[in-house]
C-alpha cells in the first residue's frame, strides 16, 4: 500500500502528467506532446509503487472517458494504433525501477545515468507504441502499411523531440530530486 506522502506525490505527479499531455507543440509534421517528457520525469525520478500508480491513474482516467490521451479517452482508444505508446508508458516503470536496482551505484543527480534511464524508456515505448500500431492497423483496421512506415511515423519522426525531452528532464530530475 501507499503511504500519506506516496498518494500526495501520486496525486501531483498524475496532475503534472494531464496538464503535459495538454501541452502540444507543433515543430514537427505531427504535433509533439509533452507526455513522454512527464512519463519519463515520473519514471527516473519516483520509487516503483509511486511512479507505477500515478501512470495506472492517468490510464484509468482514459479509460473513463477523461480527455487525458492525445486521441481523447474511453475504452474505444485501446483499438487505436497509437495506444501502444500509452502500454509502453505503464510499462516503462517497473523496467526503469529494474534498472535503478542494477545501476548499483545510481544516484539521481547523476544527469547521464537519468539520461541512460530516459533513452532505454524511450527504447520501449516506441517498440511497443510502434509494434502494437501495426498490429492493430494490419490485423484490426485491415490497413495493408508496411512495418517501415510505422518506424516512419511512429519513431522517426518522434527522435528529435524525445531525446531533446529526455535530455531537458534528465537535467531536471538532477536539480529537483531533492526537493520531491
Amino acid at each position: 500500500m501507499l503511504n500519506q506522502k506516496q498518494i500526495a506525490k501520486s496525486g501531483m505527479m498524475v496532475a503534472f502528467l494531464v496538464v503535459c499531455a495538454f501541452i502540444r507543440i507543433p515543430a514537427f509534421a505531427v504535433p509533439y506532446s509533452l507526455v513522454f517528457f512527464a512519463v519519463n520525469f515520473i519514471t527516473v525520478i519516483s520509487d516503483i509503487k509511486t511512479g507505477f500508480f500515478s501512470i495506472l491513474i492517468y490510464v484509468l482516467l482514459g479509460f473513463l472517458g477523461v480527455p487525458v490521451f492525445s486521441q481523447g479517452g474511453g475504452l474505444s482508444c485501446v483499438i487505436s494504433p497509437g495506444f501502444g505508446y500509452i502500454i509502453g508508458f505503464v510499462v516503462i516503470q517497473p523496467v526503469c525501477a529494474f534498472l535503478k536496482k542494477v545501476i548499483s551505484d545510481y544516484k539521481p543527480g547523476i544527469m547521464y545515468k537519468n539520461i541512460i534511464l530516459g533513452i532505454i524508456n524511450l527504447l520501449v515505448v516506441y517498440f511497443l507504441g510502434c509494434g502494437y500500431g501495426y498490429v492493430i492497423s494490419c490485423f484490426y483496421l485491415k490497413q495493408n502499411l508496411s512495418l517501415w512506415y510505422f518506424v516512419q511515423f511512429y519513431i522517426l519522426i518522434f527522435i528529435p523531440g524525445d531525446i531533446i525531452s529526455v535530455i531537458i528532464s534528465g537535467y531536471l530530475i538532477k536539480k529537483l530530486k531533492f526537493v520531491i
